[in-house]
Protein backbone atom coordinates (compact mmCIF):
# COMPACT_ATOMS: atom_id res chain seq x y z
CA UNK A 1 0.00 0.00 0.00
CA UNK A 2 1.42 3.43 -0.93
CA UNK A 3 2.05 5.74 2.00
CA UNK A 4 0.66 9.26 2.32
CA UNK A 5 1.65 11.82 5.00
CA UNK A 6 -0.42 14.78 6.16
CA UNK A 7 0.25 18.03 8.01
CA UNK A 8 -2.45 19.40 10.24
CA UNK A 9 -2.82 22.95 11.52
CA UNK A 10 -4.44 23.52 14.96
CA UNK A 11 -5.88 26.91 15.85
CA UNK A 12 -6.34 26.90 19.63
CA UNK A 13 -8.31 29.52 21.61
CA UNK A 14 -7.99 30.30 25.32
CA UNK A 15 -10.26 27.51 26.32
CA UNK A 16 -8.37 24.82 24.45
CA UNK A 17 -8.28 22.16 27.14
CA UNK A 18 -11.55 20.53 26.30
CA UNK A 19 -9.83 17.39 25.26
CA UNK A 20 -7.03 15.52 26.93
CA UNK A 21 -3.80 14.07 25.70
CA UNK A 22 -2.53 10.62 26.53
CA UNK A 23 1.17 10.39 27.07
CA UNK A 24 3.20 8.25 24.72
CA UNK A 25 5.95 5.92 25.60
CA UNK A 26 8.56 6.37 22.89
CA UNK A 27 6.22 6.05 19.92
CA UNK A 28 3.45 8.67 19.65
CA UNK A 29 0.59 10.31 21.57
CA UNK A 30 -2.95 10.56 20.24
CA UNK A 31 -5.88 12.95 20.66
CA UNK A 32 -8.66 11.29 22.59
CA UNK A 33 -11.16 14.12 22.97
CA UNK A 34 -12.10 17.74 22.40
CA UNK A 35 -11.77 20.09 19.44
CA UNK A 36 -8.88 21.89 21.05
CA UNK A 37 -6.81 18.81 21.84
CA UNK A 38 -3.19 18.68 20.89
CA UNK A 39 -1.21 15.65 19.70
CA UNK A 40 2.11 15.29 21.52
CA UNK A 41 5.23 13.41 20.61
CA UNK A 42 6.45 10.33 22.42
CA UNK A 43 8.19 10.82 25.80
CA UNK A 44 6.62 14.26 26.67
CA UNK A 45 7.21 15.38 30.31
CA UNK A 46 4.64 16.52 32.88
CA UNK A 47 4.11 20.29 32.95
CA UNK A 48 5.28 20.69 29.39
CA UNK A 49 3.38 20.53 26.16
CA UNK A 50 0.87 17.77 26.24
CA UNK A 51 0.87 17.53 30.07
CA UNK A 52 -2.11 17.25 32.33
CA UNK A 53 -1.86 21.00 32.86
CA UNK A 54 -2.70 21.48 29.27
CA UNK A 55 -2.67 24.86 27.60
CA UNK A 56 -3.34 26.72 30.83
CA UNK A 57 0.34 26.38 31.83
CA UNK A 58 1.83 27.21 28.47
CA UNK A 59 1.24 30.15 26.14
CA UNK A 60 2.43 28.17 23.14
CA UNK A 61 2.83 24.45 22.83
CA UNK A 62 4.83 22.89 20.04
CA UNK A 63 5.88 19.29 19.69
CA UNK A 64 7.92 17.76 16.90
CA UNK A 65 6.45 14.60 15.48
CA UNK A 66 7.80 11.95 13.18
CA UNK A 67 6.55 10.95 9.77
CA UNK A 68 3.43 8.91 9.06
CA UNK A 69 3.74 5.50 10.62
CA UNK A 70 2.49 2.02 9.78
CA UNK A 71 0.46 0.13 12.40
CA UNK A 72 0.02 -3.60 12.28
CA UNK A 73 -3.70 -4.49 12.33
CA UNK A 74 -4.01 -8.01 10.84
CA UNK A 75 -3.71 -11.34 12.52
CA UNK A 76 -1.33 -13.62 10.68
CA UNK A 77 -1.70 -11.96 7.24
CA UNK A 78 0.59 -9.01 7.57
CA UNK A 79 -2.02 -6.25 6.94
CA UNK A 80 -0.97 -2.69 7.66
CA UNK A 81 -2.64 0.73 7.77
CA UNK A 82 -1.28 4.25 7.71
CA UNK A 83 -1.51 6.36 10.92
CA UNK A 84 -0.98 10.10 10.81
CA UNK A 85 0.94 12.24 13.34
CA UNK A 86 -0.20 15.79 14.25
CA UNK A 87 1.85 18.93 14.78
CA UNK A 88 0.84 22.11 16.61
CA UNK A 89 1.23 25.15 14.36
CA UNK A 90 -0.43 27.99 16.27
CA UNK A 91 -2.94 29.18 18.88
CA UNK A 92 -6.60 29.04 18.10
CA UNK A 93 -9.76 27.02 18.49
CA UNK A 94 -8.15 23.75 17.57
CA UNK A 95 -9.58 23.26 14.04
CA UNK A 96 -7.65 20.75 11.98
CA UNK A 97 -6.87 21.42 8.30
CA UNK A 98 -5.47 18.83 5.91
CA UNK A 99 -2.59 20.13 3.85
CA UNK A 100 -1.63 17.99 0.84
CA UNK A 101 2.06 17.18 0.77
CA UNK A 102 4.14 18.66 -2.03
CA UNK A 103 5.01 15.26 -3.50
CA UNK A 104 1.32 14.51 -3.98
CA UNK A 105 0.78 17.90 -5.61
CA UNK A 106 3.64 17.25 -8.00
CA UNK A 107 2.16 13.87 -8.90
CA UNK A 108 -1.26 15.34 -9.58
CA UNK A 109 0.19 18.16 -11.67
CA UNK A 110 2.22 15.63 -13.67
CA UNK A 111 -0.92 13.58 -14.37
CA UNK A 112 -2.82 16.68 -15.47
CA UNK A 113 -0.03 17.45 -17.91
CA UNK A 114 0.57 13.95 -19.25
CA UNK A 115 -3.08 13.03 -19.98
CA UNK A 116 -3.77 15.91 -22.43
CA UNK A 117 -0.44 15.27 -24.15
CA UNK A 118 -1.32 11.60 -24.54
CA UNK A 119 -4.74 12.46 -26.00
CA UNK A 120 -3.16 14.89 -28.48
CA UNK A 121 -0.58 12.28 -29.47
CA UNK A 122 -3.26 9.65 -30.17
CA UNK A 123 -5.29 12.18 -32.18
CA UNK A 124 -2.19 13.08 -34.22
CA UNK A 125 -1.44 9.42 -35.03
CA UNK A 126 -5.07 8.82 -36.13
CA UNK A 127 -4.91 11.93 -38.32
CA UNK A 128 -1.77 10.69 -40.05
CA UNK A 129 -3.29 7.25 -40.67
CA UNK A 130 -6.39 8.79 -42.21
CA UNK A 131 -4.34 11.09 -44.38
CA UNK A 132 -2.71 8.21 -46.20
CA UNK A 133 -5.98 7.45 -48.01
CA UNK A 134 -6.40 11.05 -49.26
CA UNK A 135 -3.06 11.87 -50.83
CA UNK A 136 -2.76 15.36 -52.22
CA UNK A 137 -2.46 15.88 -56.01
CA UNK A 138 0.81 14.96 -57.65
CA UNK A 139 2.96 11.85 -57.74
CA UNK A 140 4.53 10.21 -54.73
CA UNK A 141 8.02 8.70 -54.88
CA UNK A 142 8.20 6.01 -57.56
CA UNK A 143 8.20 2.37 -56.64
CA UNK A 144 11.40 0.46 -57.22
CA UNK A 145 9.77 -2.90 -57.86
CA UNK A 146 10.05 -4.25 -61.39
CA UNK A 147 6.90 -5.24 -63.22
CA UNK A 148 6.11 -8.84 -64.03
CA UNK A 149 6.57 -10.17 -67.55
CA UNK A 150 4.69 -13.39 -66.94
CA UNK A 151 2.40 -14.52 -69.74
CA UNK A 152 -1.37 -14.37 -69.53
CA UNK A 153 -3.01 -17.01 -67.38
CA UNK A 154 -4.60 -19.54 -69.75
CA UNK A 155 -7.31 -20.73 -67.36
CA UNK A 156 -9.82 -18.10 -66.13
CA UNK A 157 -11.82 -18.59 -62.92
CA UNK A 158 -15.36 -19.85 -62.76
CA UNK A 159 -17.47 -21.95 -65.08
CA UNK A 160 -19.71 -21.27 -68.00
CA UNK A 161 -22.97 -20.91 -66.12
CA UNK A 162 -24.73 -17.72 -65.16
CA UNK A 163 -23.73 -16.47 -61.72
CA UNK A 164 -25.34 -14.17 -59.16
CA UNK A 165 -23.62 -10.76 -59.18
CA UNK A 166 -22.61 -9.09 -55.89
CA UNK A 167 -25.12 -6.83 -54.18
CA UNK A 168 -24.13 -3.13 -54.20
CA UNK A 169 -27.59 -1.75 -53.49
CA UNK A 170 -28.69 0.20 -56.56
CA UNK A 171 -25.25 -0.35 -58.12
CA UNK A 172 -24.09 -3.42 -59.99
CA UNK A 173 -20.72 -4.98 -60.75
CA UNK A 174 -19.32 -6.06 -64.12
CA UNK A 175 -15.95 -7.79 -64.42
CA UNK A 176 -13.59 -8.58 -67.31
CA UNK A 177 -10.65 -10.95 -67.10
CA UNK A 178 -8.44 -13.00 -69.39
CA UNK A 179 -9.12 -13.34 -73.08
CA UNK A 180 -11.67 -11.67 -72.37
CA UNK A 181 -14.20 -13.34 -70.11
CA UNK A 182 -17.03 -11.25 -68.77
CA UNK A 183 -19.59 -11.32 -66.01
CA UNK A 184 -22.29 -8.75 -66.75
CA UNK A 185 -24.19 -6.59 -64.27
CA UNK A 186 -26.97 -9.18 -64.40
CA UNK A 187 -24.63 -12.16 -63.94
CA UNK A 188 -24.45 -13.49 -67.53
CA UNK A 189 -21.18 -14.78 -69.01
CA UNK A 190 -20.71 -13.70 -72.67
CA UNK A 191 -17.30 -13.89 -74.39
CA UNK A 192 -15.72 -11.96 -77.25
CA UNK A 193 -12.69 -13.33 -79.12
CA UNK A 194 -12.33 -11.10 -82.18
CA UNK A 195 -10.15 -7.99 -82.29
CA UNK A 196 -11.22 -4.35 -82.45
CA UNK A 197 -12.89 -1.64 -80.35
CA UNK A 198 -16.04 -2.72 -78.55
CA UNK A 199 -18.59 -1.10 -76.25
CA UNK A 200 -18.17 -2.15 -72.63
CA UNK A 201 -20.80 0.29 -71.34
CA UNK A 202 -22.87 2.40 -73.72
CA UNK A 203 -25.49 4.73 -72.26
CA UNK A 204 -26.69 8.32 -72.53
CA UNK A 205 -24.34 9.36 -69.76
CA UNK A 206 -21.44 6.89 -69.29
CA UNK A 207 -19.27 5.61 -72.12
CA UNK A 208 -16.68 2.87 -71.60
CA UNK A 209 -14.98 1.18 -74.55
CA UNK A 210 -12.52 -1.70 -74.73
CA UNK A 211 -9.88 -2.54 -77.29
CA UNK A 212 -9.40 -6.27 -77.82
CA UNK A 213 -6.14 -7.50 -79.36
CA UNK A 214 -4.65 -10.95 -79.78
CA UNK A 215 -1.53 -12.05 -77.93
CA UNK A 216 1.08 -14.71 -78.56
CA UNK A 217 -0.16 -16.50 -75.44
CA UNK A 218 -3.79 -16.77 -76.59
CA UNK A 219 -3.22 -18.35 -80.02
CA UNK A 220 -4.53 -15.29 -81.82
CA UNK A 221 -7.66 -14.95 -79.66
CA UNK A 222 -8.09 -11.46 -78.25
CA UNK A 223 -7.62 -10.14 -74.74
CA UNK A 224 -8.52 -6.71 -73.36
CA UNK A 225 -5.63 -4.43 -74.28
CA UNK A 226 -6.98 -0.97 -73.38
CA UNK A 227 -10.07 0.74 -72.05
CA UNK A 228 -11.31 4.26 -72.65
CA UNK A 229 -13.72 6.14 -70.35
CA UNK A 230 -15.62 9.23 -71.43
CA UNK A 231 -19.03 10.55 -72.36
CA UNK A 232 -21.29 13.29 -71.00
CA UNK A 233 -20.69 12.39 -67.34
CA UNK A 234 -17.00 13.36 -67.76
CA UNK A 235 -17.90 16.59 -69.65
CA UNK A 236 -15.94 15.64 -72.75
CA UNK A 237 -12.82 14.42 -70.95
CA UNK A 238 -11.34 11.01 -71.78
CA UNK A 239 -9.28 8.57 -69.70
CA UNK A 240 -7.34 5.77 -71.42
CA UNK A 241 -5.63 2.92 -69.54
CA UNK A 242 -3.66 0.18 -71.28
CA UNK A 243 -1.43 -2.77 -70.49
CA UNK A 244 2.03 -2.27 -69.02
CA UNK A 245 3.60 -2.73 -72.45
CA UNK A 246 1.13 -0.51 -74.34
CA UNK A 247 2.27 2.85 -72.98
CA UNK A 248 1.31 5.41 -70.32
CA UNK A 249 -2.07 6.17 -68.80
CA UNK A 250 -3.63 9.13 -70.61
CA UNK A 251 -6.00 11.95 -69.71
CA UNK A 252 -7.13 13.86 -72.80
CA UNK A 253 -4.08 12.46 -74.60
CA UNK A 254 -1.63 13.63 -71.90
CA UNK A 255 0.33 11.10 -69.79
CA UNK A 256 -0.65 10.98 -66.11
CA UNK A 257 0.25 8.77 -63.14
CA UNK A 258 3.76 8.40 -64.50
CA UNK A 259 5.08 7.29 -61.11
CA UNK A 260 4.02 4.36 -58.98
CA UNK A 261 2.24 4.84 -56.68
CA UNK A 262 0.60 8.19 -57.44
CA UNK A 263 -2.74 9.99 -57.64
CA UNK A 264 -4.35 12.34 -60.15
CA UNK A 265 -7.31 14.62 -59.46
CA UNK A 266 -9.63 15.40 -62.34
CA UNK A 267 -10.41 19.05 -63.05
CA UNK A 268 -13.60 20.73 -61.85
CA UNK A 269 -14.05 18.21 -59.04
CA UNK A 270 -14.93 15.37 -61.42
CA UNK A 271 -13.14 12.78 -59.29
CA UNK A 272 -9.73 11.23 -58.80
CA UNK A 273 -7.60 8.40 -60.17
CA UNK A 274 -5.10 6.49 -58.05
CA UNK A 275 -2.35 4.12 -59.15
CA UNK A 276 -1.35 1.69 -56.40
CA UNK A 277 -1.08 -2.00 -55.55
CA UNK A 278 -4.25 -1.98 -53.42
CA UNK A 279 -7.36 -3.80 -54.57
CA UNK A 280 -9.15 -7.13 -54.69
CA UNK A 281 -8.17 -9.19 -57.72
CA UNK A 282 -10.73 -10.10 -60.37
CA UNK A 283 -8.84 -13.28 -61.26
CA UNK A 284 -7.35 -15.08 -58.26
CA UNK A 285 -4.79 -16.81 -60.50
CA UNK A 286 -2.96 -13.49 -60.94
CA UNK A 287 -1.94 -13.21 -57.29
CA UNK A 288 1.58 -14.37 -58.22
CA UNK A 289 2.29 -11.11 -60.07
CA UNK A 290 2.97 -7.61 -58.77
CA UNK A 291 -0.27 -5.62 -58.71
CA UNK A 292 -0.56 -2.38 -60.68
CA UNK A 293 -4.11 -1.14 -60.15
CA UNK A 294 -5.69 2.02 -61.55
CA UNK A 295 -8.73 2.97 -59.49
CA UNK A 296 -11.12 5.66 -60.75
CA UNK A 297 -13.70 7.42 -58.57
CA UNK A 298 -15.92 9.25 -61.04
CA UNK A 299 -19.24 11.15 -61.14
CA UNK A 300 -22.58 9.34 -60.83
CA UNK A 301 -20.94 7.00 -58.25
CA UNK A 302 -19.06 5.17 -61.00
CA UNK A 303 -16.03 3.25 -59.74
CA UNK A 304 -13.64 1.52 -62.16
CA UNK A 305 -10.66 -0.65 -61.28
CA UNK A 306 -8.19 -1.59 -64.01
CA UNK A 307 -5.60 -4.28 -63.26
CA UNK A 308 -2.61 -3.72 -65.55
CA UNK A 309 -0.71 -6.84 -66.51
CA UNK A 310 2.10 -7.08 -69.01
CA UNK A 311 -0.02 -7.84 -72.11
CA UNK A 312 -3.68 -7.66 -71.02
CA UNK A 313 -6.07 -6.04 -68.57
CA UNK A 314 -8.55 -7.21 -65.97
CA UNK A 315 -11.40 -4.87 -65.19
CA UNK A 316 -14.04 -4.21 -62.53
CA UNK A 317 -16.86 -1.68 -62.95
CA UNK A 318 -19.28 -0.77 -60.15
CA UNK A 319 -22.00 1.72 -61.05
CA UNK A 320 -25.75 2.41 -60.93
CA UNK A 321 -27.88 1.64 -63.95
CA UNK A 322 -27.86 4.44 -66.54
CA UNK A 323 -30.52 5.39 -69.09
CA UNK A 324 -30.27 3.43 -72.33
CA UNK A 325 -27.50 1.22 -70.99
CA UNK A 326 -26.04 -1.72 -72.94
CA UNK A 327 -22.70 -3.12 -74.04
CA UNK A 328 -20.37 -5.97 -73.18
CA UNK A 329 -21.44 -5.59 -69.52
CA UNK A 330 -25.06 -6.17 -70.55
CA UNK A 331 -28.15 -3.99 -70.42
CA UNK A 332 -28.49 -4.13 -66.60
CA UNK A 333 -32.19 -5.00 -66.62
CA UNK A 334 -31.97 -7.76 -63.97
CA UNK A 335 -32.43 -10.40 -66.69
CA UNK A 336 -29.23 -12.33 -67.54
CA UNK A 337 -30.90 -14.30 -70.34
CA UNK A 338 -30.59 -11.45 -72.88
CA UNK A 339 -26.92 -10.72 -72.10
CA UNK A 340 -25.48 -13.42 -74.35
CA UNK A 341 -22.94 -12.49 -77.03
CA UNK A 342 -25.40 -12.72 -79.92
CA UNK A 343 -28.00 -10.60 -78.13
CA UNK A 344 -25.46 -7.89 -77.26
CA UNK A 345 -23.96 -7.49 -80.76
CA UNK A 346 -27.45 -7.56 -82.24
CA UNK A 347 -28.44 -4.55 -80.10
CA UNK A 348 -25.32 -2.35 -80.22
CA UNK A 349 -23.44 -3.52 -83.31
CA UNK A 350 -20.35 -5.54 -84.05
CA UNK A 351 -17.82 -2.86 -83.08
CA UNK A 352 -17.69 0.83 -82.10
CA UNK A 353 -18.42 3.10 -85.05
CA UNK A 354 -15.58 5.45 -86.10
CA UNK A 355 -17.44 8.61 -85.03
CA UNK A 356 -18.06 7.22 -81.54
CA UNK A 357 -14.54 5.94 -80.86
CA UNK A 358 -12.94 7.34 -77.69
CA UNK A 359 -9.48 6.08 -78.60
CA UNK A 360 -7.10 8.36 -80.47
CA UNK A 361 -7.11 5.99 -83.43
CA UNK A 362 -8.58 2.66 -84.45
CA UNK A 363 -6.45 -0.44 -84.83
CA UNK A 364 -6.65 -2.67 -87.92
CA UNK A 365 -8.40 -5.96 -87.19
CA UNK A 366 -6.36 -9.08 -87.85
CA UNK A 367 -7.63 -12.59 -88.40
CA UNK A 368 -4.93 -15.13 -87.68
CA UNK A 369 -4.69 -18.77 -88.79
CA UNK A 370 -6.06 -20.15 -85.52
CA UNK A 371 -9.10 -17.87 -85.72
CA UNK A 372 -9.74 -18.83 -89.33
CA UNK A 373 -9.46 -22.49 -88.40
CA UNK A 374 -11.94 -22.02 -85.55
CA UNK A 375 -14.39 -20.42 -87.98
CA UNK A 376 -14.02 -23.46 -90.25
CA UNK A 377 -14.75 -25.72 -87.27
CA UNK A 378 -17.94 -23.84 -86.41
CA UNK A 379 -21.05 -25.98 -86.85
CA UNK A 380 -22.52 -25.46 -90.31
CA UNK A 381 -25.96 -24.26 -89.19
CA UNK A 382 -24.49 -21.95 -86.56
CA UNK A 383 -22.03 -20.55 -89.05
CA UNK A 384 -24.78 -19.84 -91.56
CA UNK A 385 -26.74 -17.87 -88.95
CA UNK A 386 -23.57 -16.03 -87.97
CA UNK A 387 -22.84 -15.03 -91.55
CA UNK A 388 -26.40 -13.82 -92.06
CA UNK A 389 -26.41 -11.71 -88.87
CA UNK A 390 -22.95 -10.24 -89.44
CA UNK A 391 -23.77 -9.37 -93.04
CA UNK A 392 -26.90 -7.55 -91.90
CA UNK A 393 -25.07 -5.68 -89.12
CA UNK A 394 -22.20 -4.68 -91.41
CA UNK A 395 -24.18 -3.66 -94.48
CA UNK A 396 -23.60 -2.83 -97.25
CA UNK A 397 -20.42 -4.96 -97.28
CA UNK A 398 -21.25 -8.69 -97.64
CA UNK A 399 -19.46 -11.12 -95.42
CA UNK A 400 -16.35 -12.78 -96.84
CA UNK A 401 -13.62 -14.94 -95.44
CA UNK A 402 -11.07 -12.27 -96.33
CA UNK A 403 -12.70 -9.44 -94.35
CA UNK A 404 -11.25 -9.43 -90.82
CA UNK A 405 -14.16 -7.48 -89.33
CA UNK A 406 -16.69 -9.95 -90.67
CA UNK A 407 -14.50 -12.80 -89.49
CA UNK A 408 -14.29 -11.31 -85.99
CA UNK A 409 -18.09 -11.04 -85.92
CA UNK A 410 -18.57 -14.67 -87.00
CA UNK A 411 -15.99 -15.84 -84.48
CA UNK A 412 -17.85 -14.07 -81.66
CA UNK A 413 -21.16 -15.51 -82.83
CA UNK A 414 -19.85 -19.09 -83.04
CA UNK A 415 -17.91 -19.13 -79.76
CA UNK A 416 -19.49 -16.39 -77.68
CA UNK A 417 -21.20 -18.97 -75.46
CA UNK A 418 -17.93 -20.83 -74.91
CA UNK A 419 -15.99 -19.23 -72.07
CA UNK A 420 -12.93 -21.37 -72.82
CA UNK A 421 -12.36 -21.17 -76.58
CA UNK A 422 -8.62 -21.00 -75.95
CA UNK A 423 -8.71 -24.27 -74.06
CA UNK A 424 -10.76 -25.82 -76.83
CA UNK A 425 -8.30 -24.64 -79.48
CA UNK A 426 -5.40 -26.06 -77.48
CA UNK A 427 -7.14 -29.39 -77.07
CA UNK A 428 -7.82 -29.45 -80.82
CA UNK A 429 -4.13 -29.04 -81.49
CA UNK A 430 -4.43 -25.58 -83.04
Amino acid sequence: MALQSYKYEVASQSSCGIGRVLRGSGAQSRIVGGAGALAAAAGAERGGCGTEGGCETADECSVQTGPAMMTYVGGGRGDWITETNYKFVGKGCGNLTVVTPKSYLYLRMACLGIVPCLVLFIFFICYLCRGRGTTTPGPVPPDTDTTSTTAISPVPPGGDTTTTPPNFGDRGECTYWGDPHIQTFDGARPSFYGEGEFWVVKSRTVWIQGRYLSTQYTKGLSATNRIAVGGPFLRGNTIIVGTLESGPILFNGRPILTHFPSIFRLPNGLGRISYTDRGELVDGATHIWDKKIVRMHLPLRVRIEVFRWQNYLDLRIVMPRQPGQDGGCGNFNNDPSDDDTIGIISRIGVRVLPDDCLFQHRVPIRLGPVEKRLIDLCERETRAMAEALCSRLLRPTPWSHDDPLHGACVLDYCYGRNAHALRMATQAGL
